[in-house]
C-alpha cells in the first residue's frame, strides 16, 4: 500500500493518512443438521400407496467462526407417475476458506465526503457515517461531541458456491442469491473508529475502535418433498420441523475484552484499537 498515493490530495498541502489491515473470520450463526423422515400416503388408484419425506431442520453449535458442516436435503427425480421421487438424499458440506484479508488506506482532512482511499484486496470501504453527534451518543458508542466524526471501516467476503457429490448425484450447494450469482457463504464487518478533529485537538492523528459488527450466514433450510410436486406427496408435516434460525449477526461496543465484544474483536481479527495517521507532504510530480 503506498502512503504518498493515499496521502496526495488534489488541493495539495499535508494530510492525514490512515492505514488499516486485518485477516478476519467468516461467521455463522450456527451449524444446521437435515433429517429427510420418509412417509407412506394412501393415494388410492392406481398408485396405491407412495413413499415421500419431511424434513427435519435443527440446529448445534453457536455464534461464531465457521466450523464443521451444514447440510441439506435434496431429492432425485422419477418418470414414475406413482412416485414422489426417487430417492431423498442428506448432503454435507464445510465452508472453506473459513478466513479472508481486507486492506486499505485513506485520507482524512476533516469531516468530508467522499474519502479518497486505495486497497489492494478490494471490497473494503470506508466512510464517516456520524458527525458532531450530541452526547452521550449511545448509538455510536460514546463518539459524541463538537468536532467528533465516526469513521466506519465495512468489508465483506462472499464465498461462491460448490459442487457436492451424493446419493442423488451432482448438485449445487448454496445459500444465497445475489441477482443470478450463487455463494455459499457471505460475511461482512462493520468497524466504527472515532476521530476527533475539532479545535479542541490541534493534532487529529488518532483514531479509536468504539464498535464491531459482524454478519454472518445462516445455512438455508431443507423442505419435504411437498415443496417440489403436487399435494398428494405431503406428508401432513407431522415430522416437518423448521426452527427459528439463529442470529448470524451481532455487534458491541468497546472494551473488547469481554463476552460477545471480545468474541466479534478475535472473529474480525483482532484490528488495531488505535489507527496513527502518517503525515506528508502531496509529492510533486
Amino acid at each position: 500500500m503506498s502512503q504518498r498515493r493515499c496521502c496526495c490530495n488534489p488541493d495539495g498541502g499535508d494530510c492525514y493518512c490512515f492505514c488499516f489491515e486485518t485477516t478476519a473470520k467468516h461467521v455463522q450463526g450456527n451449524n444446521l443438521q437435515c433429517e429427510a423422515i420418509p412417509c407412506d400416503i394412501e393415494a388410492g388408484e392406481p398408485c396405491g400407496t407412495l413413499r415421500s419425506w419431511s424434513v427435519a431442520n435443527s440446529y448445534t453449535g453457536s455464534f461464531g467462526e465457521v466450523t464443521g458442516q451444514q447440510q441439506f436435503v435434496t431429492y432425485s427425480s422419477t418418470t414414475d407417475p406413482c412416485k414422489c421421487a426417487g430417492q431423498a438424499c442428506v448432503y454435507s458440506y464445510s465452508v472453506t476458506p473459513t478466513t479472508f484479508t481486507r486492506d486499505v488506506c485513506f485520507n482524512l482532512r476533516g469531516a468530508s465526503w467522499p474519502l479518497p482511499q486505495t486497497s489492494t484486496s478490494g471490497e473494503i470501504t470506508v466512510s464517516i457515517v456520524a458527525n458532531n453527534v450530541a452526547c452521550p451518543g449511545t448509538v455510536w458508542c460514546g463518539c459524541c461531541g463538537t468536532g467528533r466524526a465516526v469513521v466506519r471501516i465495512e468489508f465483506e467476503d462472499y464465498i461462491p458456491s460448490i459442487m457436492v457429490n451424493g446419493q442423488c448425484g451432482e448438485v449445487e450447494a448454496y445459500n444465497i442469491i445475489v441477482f443470478s450469482d450463487k455463494y455459499l457463504w457471505g460475511t461482512r464487518y462493520e468497524l466504527e473508529y472515532c476521530w476527533h478533529y475539532g479545535a479542541s485537538n490541534p493534532d487529529p492523528c488518532t483514531l479509536t475502535l468504539v464498535r464491531i459488527g459482524a454478519y454472518g450466514t445462516n445455512a438455508v433450510q431443507s423442505s419435504g418433498i411437498q415443496a417440489y410436486t403436487s399435494d398428494y406427496c405431503d406428508c401432513n408435516n407431522g415430522d416437518e420441523s423448521h426452527p427459528t434460525a439463529p442470529t448470524a449477526g451481532k455487534s458491541a461496543c468497546a472494551p473488547f475484552t469481554s463476552g460477545d465484544a471480545l468474541l466479534l474483536y478475535q472473529l474480525a481479527g483482532s484490528p488495531p484499537l488505535t489507527l496513527t495517521c502518517s503525515k506528508c507532504p502531496c509529492p510533486e510530480e
